[in-house]
């Protein structure tokens, strides 16, 4: 089996990263910037061709050899000349690849039970239902997403950002491996290559010319629990992990078409040179393949970018109409009127009819004003024994430093803003909250993986000055600034924090990173009999022999909900709580009366059901009622109609007579 995932996972290295980096070497003359924004814009042409091609159903080969043929066809013509590398480009690239590397294997791919394991998760079935589907339809279209071909090719799919899905559909294709195995091997690559390559391109970017500052962004991009790791466990979020792996990359367009201009309004020719991006047109192409890479990986992450990129905003007007004007009342005026058109944007957005079943989800609160307060301060996930205190030391010092510096500190108000919108979404019962937190589902989970990218410059900055404060006395005497004298007034704060806010619930023995590996191990569990029991599991391999491809009438929260994505059987039901097919409303409640009720022989016959498959209902997933399904559940081999094939303490196979 691990054979299967080292094929996925070059076949996905092929698929998000090589496509890309053509695309890319028409954009920078540095190839590892190309290497690193390769995943964006390998995603933004999937995207693209996906949509063009819809009506053409094609194999993943086909569609890949296609968008291959036009990222080198692009190259071929549009290439720029190769710039020189130095050395510590390479060694600050490397240092974000090895250590996300290192991590993404000591906490997932050491844990999970196997490449053919999955989590768990309501949001699991329909990812890997749905990828599963555009590799058996050959249709990669984000406008016609469905968990069901035949959807697909009928065109009756919906609106979903399935970029993560046409990546891992096509990385399985090749690879010719379970779609399982491609989530499992996609999710790696993500985790390892592409948010550490992307957020190296984003503060390689702001922090120009500080390799120190560089190098410890690669130490702590990946030592957030909020992101990527939660990611991998709750919900699961596997569009959301993709887009916000994608995030810090889109940051780097943005700040450098804000430099570019704000250079080229100024006129220095100098300082233009020194500029990333060599014009602001380039700058603006990058921006919009970066902004269709997470329109289409997961939408929220478009508002996640905007949340983040504010503070950038105001500060290019404040700098813009001082060019103008020295007036201090007019910079004013450009920064409110600015801020004015931002809020007026989100309102408008909020408005829209198509959003309002995203933004209308309503959840609890989760936490007290003062509670809510330490978990972001402390950074805790999961449960309440579980924090990462040393790390929310780092941001703290981090967004000190940043906060008085001119030059970074729009990250530490871009970080303010976050935080405001976790604390939000933990602490407020009210419809406010759904306009503030109603793009990430009033969820806390995606908030905080924004949290985290935003927190990652300012852990940066504060490891790099802890260690600079650490070793500078061994080496002179410098004068200690006034900054530095706040950074011990913060560690004692933190340690107040940490001793008396936290006296019995933070475990020192069981660190979060400890937490996480074991939550993978539960979810990811093919013998803990959470979705298929082991008994199961032998039943369902004798299942698959006989159905074939043929159409299986199930109950989902039996496991069976799985069984598409992970044995290619073809059942009807794979939505823990509805199903698009009006036939199987009246299966629940009737199909046992199939030898006397017409409705039934109609709908089998509309659907082309020919099996019945009931599991063993003792472990169950969603919400299950035996008196809904009473249809299904009253079958016996006395039933007419119906023949027993197969059959194993509760779990049967029937065939449709019919």
């Amino acid at each position: 089996m691990w054979a299967s995932f080292i094929a996925a996972f070059l076949c996905g290295i092929l698929t998000i990263i090589v496509p890309g980096y053509f695309i890319g070497r028409t954009l920078f003359s540095n190839p590892l910037q190309a290497i690193a924004f390769s995943p964006a814009a390998s995603v933004a042409l999937f995207i693209v061709v996906g949509l063009i091609a819809y009506q053409i159903s094609m194999p993943a080969l086909q569609i890949y050899l296609l968008v291959l043929l036009l990222s080198l066809t692009l190259f071929m013509l549009f290439r720029r000349n190769r710039s020189a590398l130095n050395t510590s480009q390479y060694s600050t690239l490397s240092t974000y690849v090895l250590v996300g590397t290192a991590l993404t294997v000591l906490i997932f791919l050491r844990n999970i039970d196997g490449p053919t394991s999955y989590s768990v998760q309501t949001d699991t079935t329909f990812h890997l239902s749905c990828a599963n589907a555009m590799l058996d339809s050959g249709r990669y279209s984000i406008l016609h997403a469905s968990e069901y071909p035949d959807l697909m090719n009928a065109g009756e799919g919906i609106f979903y950002p399935s970029a993560w899905h046409i990546i891992t559909a096509v990385a399985g294709g090749l690879s010719n491996t379970n779609i399982i195995v491609a989530h499992n091997a996609i999710n790696f690559i993500i985790c390892a290559f592409v948010y550490p390559l992307s957020t190296w391109l984003f503060l390689s970017s702001v922090f120009k010319n500080e390799q120190g500052l560089i190098f410890a962004g690669g130490v702590t991009c990946s030592l957030f629990s909020y992101f990527p790791w939660a990611f991998l466990i709750v919900g699961q979020f596997d569009s959301n992990l993709l887009s916000n792996a994608l995030l810090p990359g889109f940051l780097f367009t943005f700040y450098q078409l804000i430099t570019s201009i704000y250079l080229s309004n100024k006129g220095s020719i100098e300082k233009s040179k020194a500029n990333t991006l060599s014009s602001t047109p380039s700058a603006i192409i990058i921006l919009f393949i970066s902004f269709i890479a997470l329109l289409g990986s997961q939408t929220n992450a478009v508002f996640s970018a905007g949340v983040i990129c504010i503070p950038l905003i105001i500060q290019f007007s404040w700098k813009t109409a001082g060019h103008y004007s020295e007036r201090i009342d007019l910079r004013f005026l450009a920064s409110a009127l600015v801020l004015g058109l931002i809020i007026g944007l989100w309102l408008l957005v909020y408005s829209l009819p198509f959003i309002q079943p995203i933004v209308s989800v309503y959840r609890e609160p989760i936490a007290t004003p003062v509670e809510a307060i330490k978990n972001i301060l402390l950074l805790k996930f999961g449960q309440s024994v579980n924090a990462q205190p040393i790390l929310g030391l780092l941001v703290g010092i981090g967004f000190v430093i940043a906060f008085a510096s001119t030059r970074y500190r729009w990250m530490s108000l871009s970080y303010i803003l976050v935080a405001m919108l976790a604390f939000a979404c933990m602490t407020l019962n009210h419809p406010l909250r759904q306009l503030i937190c109603g793009f990430w589902y009033s969820g806390i989970i995606r908030l905080d993986g924004v949290l985290a990218i935003a927190a990652t410059p300012l852990a940066a900055i504060g490891l790099c000055k802890s260690i600079n404060l650490i070793i500078r006395p061994l080496f002179n005497r410098d004068k200690i600034g006034s900054v530095d004298l706040l950074i011990p007034v913060f560690v004692l704060f933190m340690a107040v924090l940490m001793v008396f806010a936290y006296p019995k619930t933070i475990s020192y023995s069981k660190n979060n990173y400890k937490y996480l590996c074991e939550q993978i191990q539960v979810n990811y569990s093919l013998t803990s009999g959470v979705s298929i029991s082991p008994e199961e599991r032998r039943f369902v391999d004798k299942v698959k022999q006989i159905v074939g491809n043929e159409t299986v009438i199930n109950i989902p929260s039996d496991g069976s909900i799985w069984l598409y994505a992970s044995d290619n059987i073809n059942v009807i039901s794979r939505q823990f709580y509805s199903t698009p097919y009006k036939e199987y409303e009246l299966f629940k409640a009737s199909l046992y009366e199939a030898s006397k009720n017409n409705d039934v022989l109609e709908a089998i016959q509309k659907t082309d059901a020919r099996y019945v498959l009931i599991l063993d209902e003792t472990v169950n997933v969603g919400y299950f009622d035996s008196n809904e399904w009473k249809g299904i559940l009253n079958i016996t081999e006395e039933t007419p109609g119906f023949t027993c094939l197969i059959s194993e303490g509760e779990m049967r196979l029937y065939l449709i007579d019919y």
